[in-house]
């Protein structure tokens, strides 16, 4: 443990030092910033099946130095890391997508609150498609046939196909309605608007 706190220390001072002979900050990664700030870090909560990685720098009038570290799978916490006030800090969840989107097949359920989906929407020029995950086909819904409804006071129910069904809200939009991923959690929902 005192070699540890020796470590933490000598690397404050390196950077410091180092601060007057490098260029710029170092861009960030594809990874999710999940925590920055200058000074001290920790402790944080990290998710364990997650990977991270640490960047540290500081700047000074001759530029800036860097230092990354890549935290694998299996932290729940990182610990208190005591650095000087003139240092920055990054941490970064490399397990996370910044741009929410978990689904690149062109379906409008795409996001990263959408990977519980049991059925996928398409919207075409013409029609919606939904699909099951697996990629079967399970009904489409032309445009003449949404043209059909009209927005009421209740849902109303355009097609259904294997528990998976398509209504019009009283809003006017279309919300999917499909059966669980995991039995007994409530159906998994999406509401969207009518994409003509």
């Amino acid at each position: 443990m005192k070699h540890r706190g020796r470590l933490v220390i000598v690397a404050a001072l390196l950077l410091t030092l180092f601060a007057l002979f490098a260029p710029a900050r170092p861009a960030q990664a594809s990874a999710c910033e999940v925590a920055s700030g200058t000074g001290s870090i920790g402790p944080i909560t990290l998710d364990p099946t997650h990977s991270y990685t640490v960047i540290i720098w500081a700047s000074g009038p001759g530029g800036s130095i860097s230092l990354s570290v890549k935290l694998s799978p299996g932290a729940s916490v990182f610990p208190f890391l005591w650095l000087p006030p003139e240092v920055s800090w990054s941490l970064m969840d490399n397990s996370i997508d910044c741009s929410n989107t978990s689904f690149t097949d062109g379906r409008i359920n795409k996001f990263v609150q959408d990977t519980n989906q049991t059925a996928a929407i398409y919207c075409l020029p013409s029609r919606i498609e939904i699909y099951t995950t697996t990629g079967q086909i399970l009904f489409r819904v032309t445009r003449g046939e949404l043209n059909r409804f009209t927005p009421k006071p209740q849902a109303q129910l355009i097609k259904q196909k294997n528990g998976v069904r398509l209504y019009m809200l009283s809003t006017g939009e279309l919300q999917l309605n499909a059966p669980p991923l995991e039995k007994g959690k409530p159906d998994y929902t999406f509401t969207f608007q009518d994409c003509a």
